[in-house]
């Protein structure tokens, strides 16, 4: 009755503005999220929720040569995106990607670094400039390593590079990625827990790193249970890669890499493979969970 009366009586003085600002770069760490929270908890509405984020930054706050608005308000998209902007959002495609299986996602996200390593990256030393070398409002351009409340772009960056990498097979992005982390290496060394973003993506680089492809048709059983075990067990080294032969084209297209992975006689199989070499297939869940080493419970 009391919470009643106190709700009442705060509903009538006038309410705070809420901030109406869309941001390229919180929205994609919450595309992140929301994606890793749906093969977590298999709640197929925060998949909804982050496709229909990504849909909007990209469809509303895109610029006309490619790049990314910084912001988004009133229907109204300005201010020219950061690096923080660029690596958050292929941050939150790749994650998206690999919780949709939808290729579409990946292909955005490729298309954003190229644009992030054409107009911010150092070819000199390697890193990500904060501005791209066109601005003309800054004294002189920097880079942000330090992770904080929100993770530096360059950190981003390099979980980004290391997993496109694997999934593409694409050198260049293993060698931005080693460029990277060499401007780290005095910071992790004497400040690790400054660089928290960056150590993660290290670990992901170091250890046994390996992508998991499962090839099928989108509707059969098998396929559904295999994508199942993956997303019900914490593998931080695995990135899943799902490849509906229902849309062969369009995934092969933007991923050539997964070209000759297919079913056998019609039966789901996945394969596992680290970027040097790949292990025999598995055509069952229990054969799935023998090739990642994962003991029954």
């Amino acid at each position: 009755h009391i919470r009643t009366m106190l709700l009442q009586h705060r509903n009538t003085r006038e309410k705070p503005f809420r901030d109406e600002k869309i941001l390229a770069d919180w929205n994609g760490l919450a595309i992140a999220s929301l994606a890793m929270v749906s093969r977590a908890l298999g709640k197929e509405e925060f998949l909804a929720a982050a496709g229909n984020a990504a849909s909007f930054i990209i469809s509303r706050m895109r610029t006309d040569d490619g790049g990314l608005w910084h912001r988004c308000m009133n229907g109204v998209a300005g201010i020219r995106a950061t690096s923080a902007d660029y690596a958050a959002m292929i941050y939150g495609l790749i994650e998206l990607f690999i919780a949709s299986g939808d290729p579409r996602h990946l292909k955005s996200a490729l298309d954003l670094e190229e644009y992030h390593a054409t107009y911010f990256w150092d070819t000199k030393t390697g890193g990500y400039f904060t501005t791209p070398e066109s601005a003309a409002d800054v004294f002189a351009r920097q880079k942000e390593w330090y992770d904080g409340a929100i993770p530096s772009p360059n950190s981003l960056s390099f979980s980004n590079l290391t997993r496109l990498a694997l999934l593409t097979g694409d050198e260049e992005f293993s060698r931005r990625a080693d460029m990277l982390s060499r401007q780290y290496s005095h910071l992790a060394d004497t400040n690790p827990s400054a660089c928290a973003m960056f150590m993660a993506g290290y670990t992901l680089s170091a250890g046994p790193l390996q992508r998991v492809v499962i090839v099928g048709k989108g509707e059969d059983p098998l396929f559904g249970e295999m994508r199942s075990f993956l997303d019900a067990h914490y593998l931080p080294f695995t990135i899943p890669v799902l490849k509906n032969e229902d849309r062969e084209d369009l995934v092969s297209g933007i991923l050539p890499s997964v070209k000759g992975y297919a079913s056998r006689g019609g039966t789901p199989r996945a394969f596992g493979c680290s970027m040097a070499s790949c292990q025999a297939p598995a055509s069952s869940v229990e054969d799935l969970r023998t090739l990642l080493g994962i003991t029954k419970e």
